[in-house]
């Protein structure tokens, strides 16, 4: 089966945290493609957002009392393989 193949409600450009919270939101209620100009991820302003910094630090705040609490999350998956527990 070929892109060519599927029909799609909506098309969103940008798989950043905006482009990917909207088809989220969308999916239930519409066939979304999502598409981003680089496969790598992160490349733009939400892999430079101070809160990855929080993602690779977190055991070190949590070594200071009152320093950092984990309230939520977001993550991107590629394969559903990646979805598994």
């Amino acid at each position: 089966m070929t892109a060519q193949d599927h029909e799609y409600d909506i098309a969103i450009v940008g798989a950043g945290i905006v482009g990917s919270c909207l088809a989220a939101q969308l999916a239930p209620h519409a066939r979304v493609l999502l598409v981003d100009r680089d496969v790598r991820g992160l490349r733009g302003s939400t892999g430079h957002a101070p809160g990855f910094l929080a993602k690779r630090t977190v055991a070190s705040y949590r070594a200071i009392p009152g320093g950092f609490d984990v309230v939520g999350g977001l993550e991107v998956v590629r394969r559903v393989r990646g979805l598994e527990g």
